[in-house]
């Protein structure tokens, strides 16, 4: 578990697992499925662990991933956890990558030991992990490593170099960059725990009486270590892209997340800013419908006028995004 985050809900007692997010998963590529549409990848997970201790017991995950290599649906599974290369999750994943139906994602703070301890007290040590992506990456499965949270002085403890040269070593093909958003009590735990002191700058871009305003490294901290890790990793031949950052200038790579990684590619992916953003670079100057109707042309992207197939499910989510 992540102390950075696990703060926010410190009070549940218990990890209770939801087998009905199984029942909507079956349901829902089950009429992708038989409406003959091109799938858009499912994420395992983006909020909490999908392999943690519970799994053992529930083993939601382990289900999940059969069904989608029995109806041939693209998985991005993100992880922190050494559960991933023990059986029977490793065997499911290894017959999606028969198929090259999964890009794993594997979560890394920093690799430095004693840090990682302080911020993921109960996750295993960055050493573990790493030696989860070389396991998993020698068997051809696409690795994606995910430098979150990003904290300054702390993800990169030795040098930019030591740590892509570390990732390449593992057979790391993509990198992920989000840096840490936190609010001010939070900040000064980390300061008392790991000795670092950073500029910060608001996140929301307009904050509300409900919500405890959140705070993330200044846009010069971000850009500079950024920027330097997006030139490092061109050094190493993998590529880099930040998230949740707006800082398209310094991506390397198709899309954000390493979805591009997929094979063959069937499947259909959301419409972001960076697929505007690489539009408006190419055209120099457009308007913001002009570039919309360009992206909904390509049969990659799926868009809010092309979505009335796909289920509710899927269907409201995108449109709200959109």
């Amino acid at each position: 578990m992540c102390i950075v985050y696990a703060k926010w809900y410190r009070s549940l007692q218990t990890v209770r697992p939801r087998p009905k997010a199984l029942i909507l998963f079956k349901k829902l590529i089950r009429k992708v499925s038989k409406s003959s549409l091109n799938p858009i990848p499912i994420r395992i997970s983006t909020l909490s662990d999908p392999l943690q201790p519970s799994e053992r017991i529930c083993r939601l995950t382990e289900k999940a991933l059969k069904l989608a290599y029995e109806y041939d649906y693209p998985v991005i599974l993100n992880t922190k956890s050494d559960l991933i290369i023990k059986s029977p999750w490793i065997d499911a994943v290894m017959k999606l990558a028969e198929k090259n139906l999964i890009v794993v994602q594997i979560s890394i703070s920093t690799l430095d030991s004693a840090s990682a301890h302080l911020i993921e007290p109960n996750a295993p040590s960055p050493e573990k992990r790493l030696k989860v992506a070389e396991i998993l990456s020698s068997s051809d499965i696409p690795i994606v490593i995910r430098l979150q949270p990003f904290i300054p002085r702390v993800s990169i403890f030795k040098s930019v170099k030591s740590v892509f040269s570390e990732l390449k070593a593992v057979g790391t093909k993509h990198v992920v960059v989000e840096s840490l958003r936190a609010d001010e009590s939070l900040l000064k735990h980390l300061e008392s725990k790991l000795g670092i002191k950073y500029e910060v700058e608001p996140y929301q871009i307009r904050e509300t009486e409900r919500e405890t305003p959140l705070l993330r490294p200044a846009l010069n901290i971000r850009y500079d270590n950024f920027r330097i890790m997006a030139e490092e990793s061109k050094k190493y031949n993998i590529t880099f892209a930040t998230c949740k950052e707006g800082l398209f200038s310094l991506h390397t790579s198709p899309d954000c997340c390493g979805i591009y990684l997929l094979k063959p590619k069937v499947y259909k992916v959301r419409i972001t800013l960076y697929e505007f953003y690489k539009e408006l670079k190419l055209l120099k100057k457009s308007s913001i419908d002009r570039i919309y109707q360009i992206i909904h042309n390509k049969d990659k992207y799926i868009c809010y006028s092309n979505l009335d197939k796909y289920p509710s499910i899927i269907r409201k989510g995108l449109k709200y995004h959109e």
